[in-house]
């Protein structure tokens, strides 16, 4: 196939369907949060004989809808030109998602092809945490290109306590050498003390906005929110099972992916001082998740003991 089309597009030019399902298939878009246990769930989801992500865990095409662009400039959505599947077909996996990242005929494309060249498979996706920091407008945006490909979008938003979400990525980027500024503290405590408002954090942090994002753009249905605390358990696993209506293979609930050790137990004040920098958050998840929040995270103690004061 060749050509320019829309991804919206339900005439002519319209994206192939499959023929080998009777049901749509699904897209299982995970959108975090970062240090939840995003890497772990796309093992196990990996090891379902109907899923196949392809050939990486994040494609990461959706942050690009964030650059600032005049109106009426044409934006991710509204790419034209000439498409030539052959030739993407042809491409090495690293120039394939550079090209995903830039035009949605690319992304619909290759996780259709997943799809229609097994009929075995039922389900592909993309579990990429940086989806977390979409707007409605961005989601409602990528619901409708997914829809488009014939796909029936499948949620999954997971929460972890914010200060141990925070702390874990801090810990990783210091592994990792990828933040100068992170790295010039001898200790990690004093490195959150003075980083953990930074909006390398922040960003992946709001889970109030990004659940209010999400629920503006998806039937409820469609979506699903886990808590990393309570992830690697039999219930959760049930949980998400039913949620996909996949036959999911029993969890190795024993394996760890890209986990991030402790060194130490944070100070107390220290914690105190995380915890009411993300009171917003803390508040927001407790309105809306009650005492399952505040017995998952111990650290949201630290509102209550403020407001005793």
């Amino acid at each position: 196939m060749s050509g320019a089309y829309s991804p919206f597009d339900e005439g002519a030019n319209a994206v192939p369907r499959s023929h080998h399902h009777p049901q749509k298939p699904r897209f299982i878009l995970g959108v975090g949060a970062q240090k939840a246990g995003t890497s772990w769930l796309h093992k196990e989801l990996s090891r379902c004989k109907e899923i196949n992500f392809g050939f990486c865990k994040e494609y990461k095409a959706f942050p690009h809808l964030q650059a600032a662009r005049p109106t009426s400039a044409p934006g991710w959505f509204s790419r034209q030109g000439q498409f030539d599947t052959t030739t993407f077909e042809q491409l090495a996996d690293i120039e394939k998602q550079q090209s995903m990242r830039e035009d949605p005929r690319c992304y619909l494309h290759y996780f259709r092809s997943l799809i229609t060249s097994d009929p075995t498979l039922q389900a592909t996706g993309d579990l990429s945490p940086h989806y977390a920091e979409l707007n409605s407008r961005q989601f409602r945006q990528v619901r409708r290109l997914l829809k488009a490909g014939g796909f029936e979008v499948k949620v999954i938003l997971l929460l972890r306590d914010p200060v141990e979400r925070i702390w874990s990525q801090l810990r990783m980027l210091r592994r990792q050498n990828r933040f100068p500024q992170l790295c010039g503290y001898r200790h990690e405590e004093t490195a959150l003390a003075v980083l953990h408002h930074h909006p390398r954090f922040a960003t992946k942090t709001q889970y109030h906005q990004t659940l209010k994002a999400l629920e503006q753009s998806f039937p409820s249905d469609c979506i699903h929110v886990e808590f990393y605390e309570q992830l690697f358990t039999t219930e959760a696993h049930i949980r998400l099972q039913h949620f996909l209506n996949l036959e999911l293979p029993p969890a190795e609930f024993e394996t760890r992916v890209n986990a991030s050790p402790k060194q130490a137990n944070l100070c107390p004040m220290l914690e105190q001082t995380v915890v009411l920098a993300y009171r917003e958050v803390y508040e927001a998840m407790i309105h809306r998740f009650g005492n399952t929040v505040l017995d998952l995270w111990p650290h949201a103690r630290w509102l209550q003991a403020n407001t005793c004061r």
